[in-house]
């Protein structure tokens, strides 16, 4: 799954911002883990952060479990929470 401007996931949330790359962000499920990274080539990877750290084109980082902070740009900034399958899950 892809996030930005031409993603296929919330892309109209990002359809406007041109400082969002088309496919900025990849989610990826890896040996049962959910993981992101930074599309090959994102333009403005200066500002594209994950939890306050610069992500690196195409390297995968892990969420295992609870809230992570991605910066897109300067001006789009994201929250993607995952929980472990086992958690129950609030209706």
């Amino acid at each position: 799954m892809f996030l930005g401007r031409q993603g296929d996931l919330a892309n109209h949330l990002f359809s406007e911002l041109k400082t969002v790359s088309r496919k900025h962000l990849q989610l990826i499920i890896a040996e049962g883990i959910w993981n992101v990274k930074m599309c090959s080539p994102v333009t403005n990877s200066d500002s594209t952060t994950f939890n306050g750290t610069k992500m690196e084109h195409e390297k995968l980082y892990p969420m295992i479990s609870g809230e992570f902070k991605v910066s897109m740009s300067r001006s789009c900034e994201i929250t993607l929470r995952v929980r472990e399958t086992n958690e129950a899950v609030d209706s």
